[in-house]
């Protein structure tokens, strides 16, 4: 069974000795260069070899990644462009039978990739691993719905006895997949699938953050069969990106990130009626009403707010709690927050890793300095961690504020792990500072209330959203259980990944009717 986000609140003791060896494993393999390949081509010459290093040890290097050139970058294009026809028209079953294949490769692999995913992405082995599992999870959920809905073929009335109507969906050609660093592997590998198995050619773009991971997806699929032009992985800076986004022979985009990126792809695509799938990040809110179990919402808040550093797309940053619980419930997060270990989470049994970048740290200390200046107040943490040997990386305390309302820490994505509360007198007004914001992706709620929990559940402006979870007051969702579509700037299709609507999105309709002869 694989290990879920949800299903860490168990632990994975059971995995200890098998996670040190593929920590192990996947440390040896660091170090190496990895140019360009187009398809079979291994590109020769590197303009620009980008150095990736460990976000837990600033002197372990990842590796020497060859970043793509204009002209890189468009050979690839071409070459997904012609690998395009033949791949669309592969046998559904054998392309799905490629899939599934990578799918058991990965999961074979598990602990090194979960190793792989410790050491480039800071990630506890415990995070690192349930990403690992993730990854063939979606791969064979797409399949499976592929194969459940026959590809979407559906017969249409006739109008005449000779006369022949169906509905087919067709894909659209190359599909760029741009892939995020907090889930290097995951979220390569869903969209990545996802357009494959409907029959679309893929280039994925990583973050400069997570290219060993993609790199790994790509050799993967390789591995059981893909034509190596079905799928090829261009490393490089914005500027890739950019080039791959513009050119005309892309025929559609998958992107996880920023709002400020993903609108701005979404906008320079939409004259050329190109799809765009965004997920956008979020700003996510937990209600904890005057009948909620306070030790349920206490932890599930801290797991929300600190898994990964609170690096997350679906992290908990904001805290509504009733007036009467609330000195209670501050006590209670505040006690399990200083209780969380940082370091290290290669060598260190710790409760949460690193921040990705020295970056990130200066982000971290620019919202700590915002807001006890803006007369709020540090309640944990706060802090970065300089002493040896942590001061090779970029380590920083899980902190709980109370803030005043213009803080950014209400208002903005700060992707760090800072977790804002403030007293309420009401669900109603819990409920309108929730939905407050810019963006809609997961919210949660603690209350034995019945009526509450109805009130919530229609009001609440989000995609996902969890009631009484202490596995995760927002965060934790599963391929096939929890789709994540995003609403407002949370997302642009309101169709959510790994659900029941998301694979539609890949392809486009063409109505044929075909006479036929007397």
């Amino acid at each position: 069974m694989p290990v879920t986000y949800a299903s860490l609140v168990n632990g994975t003791a059971t995995y200890a000795a098998e996670l040190e060896q593929g920590i192990a494993a996947a440390r040896a393999g660091l170090g190496k260069d990895h140019p360009v390949r187009i398809g079979t081509e291994v590109c020769a010459e590197v303009e620009q070899w980008h150095e990736e290093w460990s976000p837990i040890d600033n002197t372990l290097l990842i590796g020497r990644f060859g970043w793509a050139t204009a002209e890189q970058t468009q050979r690839a294009l071409t070459a997904a462009a012609g690998a395009f026809p033949l791949w669309s028209k592969v046998d559904v079953a054998e392309r799905i039978d490629i899939l599934r294949r990578t799918a058991d490769r990965l999961e074979r692999d598990r602990f090194v990739l979960a190793g792989q995913i410790v050491l480039e992405a800071g990630k506890t082995p415990a995070e690192a691993l349930a990403e690992a599992d993730e990854a063939p999870v979606f791969l064979r959920l797409y399949c499976d719905e592929f194969e459940r809905t026959k590809g979407y073929r559906t017969e249409m009335p006739a109008d005449a006895d000779n006369e022949s109507n169906v509905s087919v969906m067709r894909p659209y050609g190359v599909w760029a997949v741009i892939s995020p660093l907090n889930f290097p592997l995951a979220l390569a590998t869903g969209p990545s699938a996802a357009a494959l198995v409907t029959g679309n050619t893929v280039i994925v773009k990583p973050s400069p953050a997570g290219q060993l991971a993609a790199t790994m997806l790509r050799d993967a699929l390789i591995a059981e069969g893909l034509p190596p032009n079905a799928l090829t992985v261009l490393t490089g800076g914005a500027e890739v990106g950019a080039a791959i986004t513009s050119s005309p022979l892309l025929g559609g985009v998958t992107f996880t990130g920023s709002y400020a990126v993903g609108s701005a792809i979404a906008t320079s695509l939409a004259p050329h009626s190109k799809p765009v799938i965004a997920e956008m990040g979020g700003k996510n809110p937990t209600i904890v009403g005057a009948s909620a179990d306070l030790d349920a919402a206490a932890e599930g808040i801290v797991r929300s707010a600190f898994g990964y550093s609170g690096q997350k797309c679906s992290a908990c940053s904001r805290v509504f709690v009733h007036e009467s619980v609330y000195a209670a419930l501050k006590a209670k997060l505040v006690e399990r927050t200083e209780a969380l270990t940082v370091g290290d989470p290669s060598t260190e049994a710790v409760s949460t890793g690193p921040v990705i970048n020295a970056a990130a740290g200066k982000r971290f200390t620019a919202a700590i300095d915002e807001i006890v200046g803006a007369g709020g107040v540090v309640l944990a943490g706060g802090t970065v961690i300089t002493d040896a040997p942590y001061n090779r990386g970029t380590y920083v305390r899980p902190t709980v504020v109370e803030a005043p309302s213009h803080a950014r820490a209400w208002r903005d994505e700060l992707f760090l792990p800072i977790v804002a509360i403030k007293s309420v007198s009401t669900l109603e007004e819990a409920i309108a500072e929730a939905n407050d914001s810019d963006y809609g992706l997961t919210a949660g709620v603690f209350t034995t209330d019945e009526a509450e929990i109805a009130e919530f559940l229609s009001t609440i402006e989000s995609s996902v959203v969890y009631v009484n979870r202490r596995a995760g007051s927002t965060t934790g969702a599963w391929p096939g259980r929890q789709p994540i579509s995003g609403w407002k700037h949370s997302g642009n299709t309101g169709r959510g990944t790994a659900g029941p609507h998301y694979l539609q999105q890949y392809l486009r309709e063409q109505s044929r009717t075909v006479i036929s002869a007397d």
